[in-house]
């Protein structure tokens, strides 16, 4: 048994729209399969999304969070920022700051994650 059946939906992805039920367990997808095939497995929770498109959750590749170069800038925390983001759909963020043009590296970017925990 899935944890989770999107049943009857439009999946899709960048290259195309597809009509299929999207199982997931354990919050991965594990598997896709034409309307009514997974049926017999089963599921806890079961949403009908006849009509509708499922998508991946999507990226926001350029944000700025607390940035002191405006008071519209600085105001939005990157809790707030992150929080606003999934109500429309959005799992993944790029941060960029002005930066003295250096690419960060992972040890930069680990340090601004920890350093923006509560």
């Amino acid at each position: 048994m899935y944890d989770l059946l999107v049943k009857n939906g439009l999946v899709a992805n960048e290259y195309h729209v597809l009509p299929l039920d999207v199982a997931v367990q354990e919050e991965k997808v594990v598997a896709l399969a034409s309307h009514g095939a997974l049926d017999a497995i089963g599921a806890q929770h079961v949403i009908d999304a006849q009509g509708k498109y499922v998508l991946p959750g999507g990226i926001d590749p350029h944000v700025h969070y607390d940035l002191s170069v405006s008071a519209a800038m600085t105001a939005q925390s990157p809790v707030a920022g992150s929080r606003a983001g999934l109500y429309g759909g959005t799992t993944a963020i790029l941060i960029l700051e002005i930066t003295t043009y250096q690419a960060w590296g992972q040890p930069e970017v680990q340090v601004w994650i920890r350093a923006q925990a509560p």
